[in-house]
């Protein structure tokens, strides 16, 4: 009896998802996400066109980071600089730049927050607000991830 409840049950939730093309669509884009990367295990770590449009699909991605990460792919197809400053995405803030960065160059979150950081610090002595001094950093480590070596 219970097993007939059950796919009772199913039956019923998968009419209303039929029904409402919105239910559950960014439930749907993750577990497709997920099925397909447990099919290609490489799927985390690698950027090619259909792992980032999974990744976009899944809510993994934002849409101008896809714009980048296809830009250099196709620059580096065609033999072109990977990180010139017209293929780098918009900057939004600072979290999101650090997001950006991580995914961009596959290093520990910590590393390139240290690095963000002490970009500011060195770049505090010019006479810019926050908001355009913490750009500048982020375009800076976008073009050359090790422009802020510590010494």
């Amino acid at each position: 009896m219970d097993d007939i409840i059950n796919h009772i049950n199913r039956f019923i939730t998968v009419y209303a998802i039929a029904a409402d093309e919105d239910a559950f669509k960014k439930e749907y884009a993750k577990k497709f996400y997920k099925l397909i990367a447990s099919v290609d295990r490489s799927l985390a770590k690698n950027k090619d066109t259909i792992s980032l449009f999974a990744k976009l699909q899944a809510g993994l991605l934002q849409k101008d980071q896809l714009k980048h990460h296809v830009r250099q792919i196709q620059n580096k197809r065609a033999g072109k600089d990977l990180r010139s400053y017209d293929t780098i995405p918009k900057f939004q803030n600072v979290d999101q730049a650090i997001k950006t960065l991580v995914f961009t160059y596959d290093e520990d979150i910590s590393e390139i927050t240290k690095r963000f950081l002490y970009g500011q610090k060195m770049e505090k002595n010019k006479d810019l607000p926050q908001e355009q001094i913490d750009e500048l950093v982020y375009r800076k480590l976008m073009t050359d991830i090790n422009y802020y070596l510590q010494e």
